[in-house]
């Protein structure tokens, strides 16, 4: 059963998406494009909500949270030549006849209760995207809105650590020219499916005879491929993370990984693992720290960042490294 956040996950990343293709400030998309396509990912969200038995207060109070966010994100660019279009009939207005989301916001976030995580975590994904409602005035906002982020990410699902300071979390296709004008809306893939169990029963008996006396395989290529099947076999290790192996050392049996995980715990525990394969003498990393909830945003963010790349178009996530605790902006 998908959770709250990624019942979310195509509204946040369409709007995503729409912001690279304004910001190309080359073709841009229609009104009736964007505003249809938005309703009906909503329309789809809420039937999905309604099968999984989510409560309808729990739900439409995330709902708001993202509408908020929706609406600040999308009426920030005015370049977008149907913004004033926009501006006159917000989400906010469609969905919860109201104008003052920026103040509500808040307001419903200070309302939730302390068992209600995932629509916390909602509210904070939106923060942690930009959001600023009514504190938008000046340094001293700023500081109240680090302020806020910093106690909602105590009452998250997982605990918020501290990230080391990157530029980017996903990478961009630079050497192919963006294609603006169409924010394209992608299914999210909820559940990826393993297969792992292979019944051998004949072996002929060339085979066998060309196995026994074939020369095995470089001592480095048989660690590398035992270390790819312990992270295939280990999926419950790797959740919000992102493994790869980036050297093998044969002489020395020391692998080196690269990627991300959510918490240095979660490393230590990856190479603790690893290191128990035999001819594995030493497992180094580089890994990069990226934590709840933002992991989450990486991976709801990754078919976009994959059609993305085979399509030309341009998306991307960066770190603020202002905010404390870390943020994402566009």
């Amino acid at each position: 059963m998908p959770t709250l956040p990624e019942l979310f996950a195509d509204l946040f990343a369409y709007v995503l998406l729409f912001e690279q293709t304004v910001e190309q400030g080359e073709e841009q998309p229609s009104y009736e494009q964007v505003r249809g396509e938005i309703s009906a990912l909503l329309k789809q969200q809420e039937s999905a909500a309604k099968r999984q038995g989510l409560l309808e207060q729990e739900y439409q109070d995330a709902r708001f949270a993202f509408v908020a966010w929706a609406d600040e994100t999308i009426l920030k660019h005015t370049n977008w030549q149907h913004h004033n279009q926009w501006k006159a009939f917000p989400l906010q207005l469609e969905y919860y006849q109201t104008r003052n989301a920026g103040e509500e916001f808040f307001e419903r976030l200070e309302r939730l209760r302390g068992e209600q995580r995932e629509i916390r975590e909602i509210y904070y994904l939106c923060l942690g995207l930009g959001f600023s409602g009514r504190y938008f005035l000046g340094i001293e906002d700023e500081l109240t809105l680090n302020q806020i982020r910093h106690e909602q990410a105590q009452h998250l699902p997982s605990p918020l650590e501290e990230i080391e300071e990157v530029d980017k979390l996903t990478p961009q296709p630079y050497s192919v020219p963006s294609v603006p004008g169409k924010p394209i809306r992608l299914p999210w893939t909820h559940l990826l499916l393993k297969v792992g169990t292979v019944l051998l029963v004949v072996i002929p008996l060339g085979l066998l005879l060309a196995y026994l006396f074939w020369p095995s395989p470089p001592e480095g290529t048989t660690l590398r491929q035992q270390v790819a099947r312990w992270l295939e076999e280990h999926p419950e290790m790797l959740q919000c993370a992102e493994v790869r192996v980036d050297a093998v050392d044969p002489q020395t049996g020391t692998v080196t990984l690269a990627g991300r995980v959510a918490s240095e715990k979660q490393g230590a525990e990856i190479r603790s693992g690893l290191e128990e394969i035999a001819g594995i003498t030493q497992v180094t990393d580089q890994f990069q720290i990226v934590p709840h909830p933002f992991c989450a945003v990486v991976e709801l963010l990754e078919p976009w960042r994959k059609q993305s790349i085979e399509q030309g178009w341009g998306l991307e996530a960066r770190l603020n490294k202002g905010g404390t605790p870390p943020l994402y902006y566009r």
